[in-house]
Parts: C-alpha cells; structure tokens; sequence
C-alpha cells in the first residue's frame, strides 16, 4: 500500500500535469486570438500591449500560423 507521503506526491504531479495542460490550451487561444485580431486589422503593438507578449513573440505567432 503507498504511503502518505507517496499518495500526495502523486496527487501534486497530476495537479502539475493537468495545469501545463490547462496553460497550453490558454497559449493556444491566445495565439489564435492575436493572429485573428491581426488579421482584423489591429495593429501589432496594441495585440502585444494586450496580450502582454512582445512584438517579438507576435511575430514568431504569426510565422508559424502562415507555415
């Protein structure tokens, strides 16, 4: 039978794993939020002041989207 100690470890790396999954899927919507508001129109420096990321990042979205 695991012990105490064992079960919570365990339990903390399924938290762990289950909220890298939940931030991916926010990155993913994120990207495509941006890309779409770029494609709207708005300009680059007012999705990256929104979306907290650098123009740098934006771009490097918008590379990967157009591959």
């Amino acid at each position: 039978m695991p012990s105490t100690w064992e079960k919570r470890v365990r339990a903390a790396r399924q938290q762990l794993d289950d909220a890298n999954r939940e931030a991916a899927q926010a990155r993913r919507e994120l990207h495509a939020t941006a890309n779409a508001a770029y494609k709207a129109g708005i300009r680059p420096t007012d999705i990256a002041e929104w979306a907290q990321v650098t123009l740098q990042a934006l771009h490097q979205w918008r590379r990967k989207e157009q591959k």
